[in-house]
């Protein structure tokens, strides 16, 4: 669950699995510091800053040499990149958690890295691998198990390709969901329906609701069928939501509107206009 507020570029909660009795607020400010904060009286403290703990493991790590010495790129020109590439690992851009049984949290970051940390009950937080993706920039990160035994990671990058990843001990690559490289940004993804070996996702692209069903054959390949697109207006989606069989969406200054997630190419929908003083909130 997350809301998107105009101060802070995302807030959340904790599991109650991870928190215990209730859940503790977590904030990705707009200069993408991560961290979970506890309400003691009418103040909210940091108890957990977790860009802090990145930074700690990153600095005592060499730094990634992803760009070498080419005849199209000094050395200087090399190193430079790499040095960007560390300081873009440290800005988070989106979370999702894990399994509540592993009590795990995964982050997407502007350098294209996925970082997956343990979680204790008290909301302390170690990172456990860190993963470079085949996307320059993460915009949208979604943990999902498919049989209960096969756990995924569905990434989503700034230039408009979807990125399925396998979790395990390391992580590792199974293939592309989306592979146009179209620049529309996935900022939200909804499981519209899981099944034995496959699991139904709904994707917030640019001003486009694309369903997607995704199967796993033998635990290492993907196969996407013919998605469905609808088309929701001139502007982008700035809330989705799956409820039961219903999808629940709203664009830039238009109203809510619900329809079937099995009749999503249709032009059947329910609207519903509330004022501009109320605000949409993900997670209903």
């Amino acid at each position: 669950m997350c809301i998107l507020l105009s101060v802070h570029m995302q807030i959340g909660w904790t599991p109650l699995s991870i928190s215990g009795q209730y859940s503790h607020l977590m904030i990705l400010t707009v200069d993408r510091r991560f961290k979970i904060l506890e309400k003691s009286g009418r103040k909210w403290n940091v108890i957990t800053d977790i860009s802090q703990i990145l930074y700690q493991y990153l600095s005592s790590r060499p730094t990634e040499k992803l760009h070498t010495k080419s005849p199209t790129c000094s050395r200087e020109e090399a190193s430079l990149r790499n040095a960007r590439s560390k300081c873009y690992s440290l800005a988070t851009n989106c979370w999702s958690w894990g399994s509540p049984r592993e009590a795990e949290l995964f982050t997407g970051q502007m350098s294209g890295h996925v970082i997956h940390y343990s979680v204790s009950r008290w909301a302390e937080s170690r990172v456990t691998a860190v993963y470079k993706t085949q996307l320059k920039e993460i915009s949208c990160i979604k943990f999902c198990e498919v049989s209960g035994e096969t756990r995924i990671l569905i990434a989503c990058g700034s230039d408009g390709r979807v990125e399925v990843l396998k979790v395990g001990r390391n992580m590792s690559s199974l293939g592309y969901l989306w592979e146009d490289l179209d620049r529309l940004v996935v900022n939200k993804i909804v499981i519209a329906n899981v099944c034995k070996d496959e699991i139904s996702l709904v994707l917030a692209k640019g001003s486009f609701c694309i369903q997607l069903t995704l199967r796993i054959l033998n635990g290492s390949k993907i196969e996407v069928l013919k998605p469905s697109i609808k088309n929701t207006g001139m502007t982008r989606i700035v809330g989705l939501e799956c409820h039961h069989d219903k999808l629940v969406y709203v664009n830039q200054k238009s109203p809510i509107q619900i329809c079937d997630t099995d009749k999503l190419t249709s032009g059947d929908c329910v609207n519903i206009d509330v004022s501009r003083d109320n605000f949409f909130c993900q997670g209903m």
